[in-house]
Order: structure tokens, then C-alpha cells, then sequence
């Protein structure tokens, strides 16, 4: 059998092939059509797209990389022009209507709580109000057969409560 993975070019700054991934997976047989349980989307090195955003469209799972420029140090800043800011990763995952935002190759390297808080508090500001999980090394992530997204050692922050 061939697993057809579509692509979209995410082309920004630097970087002039960057490109995002959506794999999908078989829904299961009760599920009803374009479950998001049929999907998981993942961002190349790239800023904000709205192709990417297309792409991602109503997956379960999104893993996008993201940047904290203000903790690079000044020498390093100028890769922030080909890194998503967790803004805009939450953003792409709230226009995608993800179930779950993973964020990964994050640069620098969460070192504590604090920090993970603080890219949560960037997805949040950039409108994603579902799950996050903060990536580190080895993080596993699993999607269940009902959609939902189980995680093994990462930092997840819980959806953001509903203000209806």
C-alpha cells in the first residue's frame, strides 16, 4: 500500500522551501466523515502561513515548532525571521480548528515551568484555546481511537476555560 502525504509550501523568510505535513489516519468505522481523528498535521521551519493553517485543517493532532525571541540571545535573533512565535503557532491552530496543538523544536530549549507557562500563554494570546502540549525530547504523543490526544513526560496545558 502508498500513504499519499499532502504538502503545502509555508516559503518564509531564510528558508525557501519550507513546508508543513498532514498525515492522515484511518477514522474508525463508526466515525462520522471528517472526524479529526483522521489526521495529524506538522509545521516545517517556518512563520505564520495560512496555507500551513489550511492544511492543518481540523486535525487532531497539530505539532508545530515554535520560537521565543525574547530569550535568544541578540547574536542568534536573526533566525526569528523563519520560526514561528507561539502566537502564531496558536494562531494557525485556531484557524485550523485543531483538537490539540503540540509545539516542538522549540528554540531555546524549555528549562523550566515557567517558561513552558509562557509559550502557553503566547498559543493562548494567538487565539488557541484547546490543549497544548510543550514538547521536550522523547515527548510521545498518541492519538486515541475517540479523537482525543494522550501524552507520555511533556508539560500539557489543559484547555483554557470557556467564557460562554
Amino acid at each position: 500500500p502508498v500513504l499519499c502525504v499532502p504538502g503545502a509550501a509555508a516559503s518564509q523568510g531564510y528558508v525557501e522551501e519550507a513546508v508543513g505535513y498532514r498525515s492522515p489516519r484511518p477514522a474508525p468505522p463508526a466515525a462520522p466523515p471528517l472526524e479529526r481523528a483522521c489526521a495529524v498535521a506538522v509545521s516545517g521551519d517556518t512563520t505564520y502561513s495560512p496555507a500551513l493553517a489550511r492544511l492543518a485543517s481540523r486535525a487532531a493532532l497539530f505539532v508545530h515548532e515554535v520560537i521565543d525571541g525574547e530569550r535568544l540571545p541578540e547574536a542568534a535573533r536573526y533566525i526569528i525571521e523563519y520560526h514561528s512565535t507561539p502566537e502564531e503557532a496558536g494562531r494557525a491552530a485556531a484557524e485550523a480548528h485543531v483538537a490539540h496543538l503540540a509545539l516542538t523544536h522549540i528554540i531555546p530549549p524549555v528549562l523550566s515551568p515557567l517558561h513552558a507557562h509562557r509559550l502557553v500563554q503566547g498559543v493562548r494570546a494567538g487565539g488557541f484555546c484547546g490543549p497544548v502540549t510543550v514538547g521536550r525530547d522523547l515527548t510521545t504523543l498518541r492519538i486515541r481511537p475517540d479523537g482525543s490526544v494522550a501524552h507520555v513526560a511533556a508539560h500539557t496545558a489543559p484547555a483554557a476555560p470557556s467564557s460562554t
